[in-house]
Order: C-alpha cells, then structure tokens, then sequence
C-alpha cells in the first residue's frame, strides 16, 4: 500500500472515525474482504448489500438511505461501490447523492467490477487457473472464443459454456482469485495505473486517520460522474 500522505492527496479521503463501506456486488465485497481480512481493526465495517438494489428488491433502496443518514448523524465517512451497468444501482446511488447524503467517495465500476479492474485476458486467466486447481482443464478456457465479451455477465455466460465446471464464476472464490491477482499484479495493463478498486482497499486503510468536517467542507461528489470535487463556495 501507498504512502499515507499520497493516498489522502489521491482520494481527498479526510475523515476521522469509523468508516462504512457497502458494496452493491458479491465478488467486488468478497475481494475486498479478501485483501483487508479484518475490516474492523481498521476501523471498516464492509456491508454486503448482496445485489438488492440492482434486483429492485423492497425497500433496498430504502435501507441504503436510513444507513447512509445515520452514517451522517454519527459523522462516519460513507463508500459506496456498485457497477454502473445496472440502471437501478445508478438511480439510488445518484439520489442519495443529489439529497447530500453521502460524504465520503464513490467508486462507480463502469461497466462492472470485473471490467473496470480486469482486462478481459486476465480475467480469462484468472478463470483458467481456478479451473486448473480444482482439477478441471484451464486449457478450455484458454483456448475457447472469447471475442466480444465486454461485460461480467456476458464473461460469466461463457464461462458457463466453455468450462467442465458449467456453472458462473461468482462470489467469494471468484472473488478471492481476482483479489489475488490484482495484489500480485497490481497495475492495470490497459491504462498501466493502479486498479481501481485497490484505489479505494488503500484509501480505507488511511481513512481513520482524518479529519470529516474537512472531507463534509471541502469536498462533494459529483452526481453524474460519481467523483469527488472540492466544494467551490462563493
């Protein structure tokens, strides 16, 4: 992990205290608890919305907000992660943003987790070596068409098809492989910086050593673009 002082100049993260992080999809929650092990030592606790929102399941949305405003009320730095290819993730998430109720960062995968942190060579790679520790042939994997594939549900089809294990590689152990991968290779060929979501695993690490009315002051977070941006005050 960075240095403290670049990690709080990359993510304008200036909170003290407690920090909540939900995370909307199964695989990104199970990797991220992968790599911080014991989220509560640091000051974390990981929430695992387990997809509910993207679902539209009664009142997900709901929830997320009454959480989001007792994170407020007890001045508690809120992340939110979720994938933006789901239309009902981006409509709560965004309103929740437009109403002021999170103070803290947002990492929107585009399209999703697996693409937005993963080319799709390494996730194919990833995959073939989970097949060749579980005894199946990776080789299939390696070999099998992979043209066209730009989205985690369409790389799960495929998957599906191609591998002896005919099922989607999903949740914790599909998880806990990416998370693997990305610490042993942490530079994202395509763009050669860091992946996103090791970003933010950083970011969590330094979090409680700041300060939240600076973060709740100085910065808000974009609605459109879901970044954070200094808070320009006339």
């Amino acid at each position: 992990m960075r240095s403290k002082g670049f990690i709080a100049y990359q993510f304008v993260l200036f909170t003290g205290g407690a920090l909540r992080w939900y995370v909307e999809g199964e695989t990104e929650y199970y990797a991220i608890l992968h790599i911080l092990e014991q989220p509560s030592k640091l000051g974390v606790k990981l929430i695992n919305l387990r997809g509910e929102i993207s679902s539209e399941k009664r009142n997900a949305a709901r929830k997320l907000e009454d959480a989001l405003k007792e994170d407020l009320a007890l001045r508690r730095l809120s992340v939110i992660s979720f994938d933006r290819d789901l239309a009902p993730n981006v409509r709560a998430i965004r309103g929740q943003v437009l109403q002021g109720h999170v103070v803290g960062l947002i990492n929107a995968n585009d399209p999703d987790f697996e693409f937005a942190n993963f080319s799709l060579d390494e996730l194919v790679g990833v995959a073939a070596l989970m097949d060749d520790q579980t005894g199946l042939d990776g080789r299939k994997l390696r070999h099998a068409n992979w043209q066209g594939i730009k989205s985690a549900p369409a790389f799960a089809d495929n998957y599906s098809k191609v591998s002896d294990k005919h099922s989607s590689p999903k949740g914790k152990i599909w998880g806990e492989a990416l998370a693997n991968y990305a610490l042993d290779h942490p530079a994202d060929p395509r763009t050669g910086a860091e992946r996103p979501f090791l970003h933010m695993v950083s970011a969590a690490f330094w979090a409680w050593h700041s300060n939240y009315d600076h973060q709740k002051d100085r910065f808000e977070i974009d609605a459109q673009t879901f970044e954070s941006r200094p808070r320009w005050k006339t």
